[in-house]
């Protein structure tokens, strides 16, 4: 149970591997069928009628299951990566952190993606493949002139002691007025105003924002707002040039991640 909401986890074995699922209550009937298949196997199966994504990275794409659109998502960089599988053996698996984060903002009251399943293929342990599929909002980009409305939203998200994670304008829609939430890393904000501040400094520089949205943001920090600020934009221009650094010079399987990607 999270939240409101029920989750039913099921397994089973296939040819020394174990295939687990988080399925919601009240789930679409299709989600049977979808257990029945590998998850290396589902993409062919699903018959997707829109591919979003398809690289390295990612999948995700649109498919149609009883007149309902929905979105599957397969982190590929993060099933195949060795450190990150190994990390699987003891913290949850990336698709099962987004199914869970999903749940979570549905919760706080956000608009966001309703989540369906996320399936796990795991041997010895460790996940090494994996999905999620949620449904599909019919939405426009959100628009320059509606970024106070964006802030204002993430400023509820921060209120009640939350991070984005990626604040970028791209992993929002706009659909009758009302602002949803798209794709976030969600983490618990243990930085205090630093962290609201680093979020505000990250979307601003990303997106040529005029600056003073970024300082109508300081209601929400203490006295200290403008030093707060100074610290995360400094704290944000380090680490563009060290993921520029480690991009040029490091080989990026190691599955070393950090924070805005």
């Amino acid at each position: 149970m999270m939240g409101s909401q029920k989750i039913t986890r099921k397994s089973r074995s296939n040819n020394g591997s174990k295939i687990c699922y988080y399925v919601i209550d009240n789930a679409p009937v299709f989600t049977e069928e979808i257990m029945r298949y590998d998850p290396d196997k589902l993409i062919s199966k699903l018959n997707p009628v829109v591919t979003l994504k398809d690289d390295k990275r990612s999948y995700v794409a649109i498919f149609e299951r009883y007149d309902k659109s929905y979105v599957l998502k397969v982190p590929r960089d993060k099933n195949r990566r060795q450190w990150i599988r190994f990390t699987t053996l003891y913290r949850r698996s990336e698709v099962k952190k987004m199914f869970d984060n999903l749940i979570k903002i549905k919760f706080m009251k956000i608009n966001t993606n309703t989540p369906v399943v996320c399936g796990e293929k795991r041997v010895n342990g460790m996940v090494i493949d994996s999905y999620l599929i949620y449904s599909y909002i019919d939405g426009r980009p959100i628009r320059k002139a509606e970024y106070p409305h964006l802030i204002g939203e993430i400023k509820r998200l921060h209120n009640q002691g939350y991070l984005h994670g990626d604040f970028h304008s791209k992993n929002f829609i706009t659909q009758d007025g009302k602002i949803f939430f798209l794709d976030t890393t969600f983490r618990k904000n243990l930085l205090g105003s630093l962290g609201c501040a680093y979020e505000m400094v990250y979307f601003h520089y990303n997106k040529n924002t005029d600056r003073s949205l970024l300082l109508r943001h300081e209601e929400t920090l203490t006295e200290f707002s403008k030093l707060v600020i100074f610290i995360a934009t400094t704290y944000y221009k380090w680490l563009k040039s060290w993921k520029y650094f480690k991009r040029k010079y490091f080989n990026s399987s190691i599955g070393f991640n950090t924070y805005g990607n």
